[in-house]
C-alpha cells in the first residue's frame, strides 16, 4: 500500500504568488512556500524585511513559509514561518521574530484568497450577513466571531452591493 498525502486546505492561486515574487526576490527559487496568492502583499514585506536584516541575497540554510485556516474563519489564513539563516546571532534571531510576528499578524488581516482588508461581521449590514450564511449554510452562532471578504462575497454568492466594496 503506497502512501499519499492529504491535503485538505490547499493555497489559492499558489502559483501566481511564487512568479510574481520571483522578479523582486530570486533567492527565494529553491525554497517552500505553500501561500495563497492574497497573500502576496505580507510575503513580500516579509521579504524585504529579511533583505534588510540578512542582506540583499540572503545566505539561507533553511525556508518553508506555509498558511494554516484560522479559528472558524472562512477568508483568514495564518501564516507559518520556518527559517534558518548560515549565520545566527541574537540581533538577527530578535529582528526575524519580529519580522514573522509582523506578517503573521498582517495575514490575518487580508484576504487569502484575494488580498483584500477583511471587515468584521460588525462593520456590515447584520442583514447581508445572514443573507450570506444562509448561502454559505454557515451557522448564525459562529457569526460573532468571523471576518468576511466583501469583494469575495460580492464575487462568488452575489450578497453584497457594490457601494459595499468601496475601498477594497
Amino acid at each position: 500500500m503506497k502512501l499519499q498525502a492529504v491535503v485538505t486546505d490547499k493555497p489559492v492561486d499558489n502559483v501566481h504568488l511564487y512568479d510574481s515574487l520571483l522578479d523582486y526576490f530570486p533567492w527565494i527559487k529553491n525554497w517552500r512556500i505553500n501561500v495563497s496568492s492574497g497573500l502576496t502583499y505580507v510575503l513580500g514585506e516579509l521579504f524585504n524585511d529579511i533583505e534588510e536584516i540578512l542582506g540583499k541575497a540572503p545566505d539561507i540554510k533553511f525556508l518553508r513559509i506555509v498558511e494554516e485556516p484560522y479559528s472558524d474563519e472562512m477568508f483568514m489564513r495564518e501564516l507559518y514561518v520556518f527559517i534558518e539563516p548560515d549565520v545566527r546571532n541574537a540581533a538577527n534571531s530578535a529582528a526575524l521574530a519580529f519580522a514573522i510576528s509582523k506578517a503573521k499578524q498582517n495575514s490575518k488581516q487580508l484576504c487569502f484568497k484575494c488580498g483584500c482588508r477583511l471587515k468584521h461581521f460588525r462593520e456590515i449590514d447584520e442583514q447581508q450577513v445572514e443573507m450570506f450564511l444562509e448561502k454559505f449554510s454557515s451557522s448564525e452562532s459562529h457569526s460573532q466571531f468571523m471576518h468576511f471578504c466583501v469583494s469575495c462575497m460580492t464575487k462568488e454568492y452575489g450578497a453584497f452591493d457594490e457601494k459595499d466594496s468601496e475601498n477594497y
